[in-house]
């Protein structure tokens, strides 16, 4: 298991010009990615500038950084930072460190 620091992951939809800047772990993290999504408290798709080509840029550089590859059906379950938090830790194996 890849162990990173958790602003790594903010960096990388930081690059992408998708703020995060003030995104807040909550006790939500130990639910399974596929079964979260979007809270007010989060950036997601469709603000902070999120469209669809910043997206797929966004899996682009995900992949980069963890040199990973998103499957397909992955790529559209990323709707928020907490979604892609959660599946690239129990999908992709990369545990993030606070």
């Amino acid at each position: 298991m890849l162990s990173v620091n958790d602003n790594a992951l903010m960096d990388v939809f930081n690059e992408c010009g998708i703020s995060v800047t003030e995104y807040v772990i909550t006790s939500d993290n130990a639910c399974p990615y596929h079964a979260l999504g979007p809270s007010k408290s989060e950036v997601a798709y469709g603000s902070n500038g999120w469209d669809s080509l910043k997206h797929m840029v966004l899996v682009s550089e995900l992949e980069n950084k963890f040199d990973i590859i998103i499957d397909i059906e992955d790529i559209v379950k990323i709707e928020s930072y907490h979604v892609a938090r959660a599946m690239l830790t129990e999908k992709y194996g990369i545990k993030f460190d606070v």
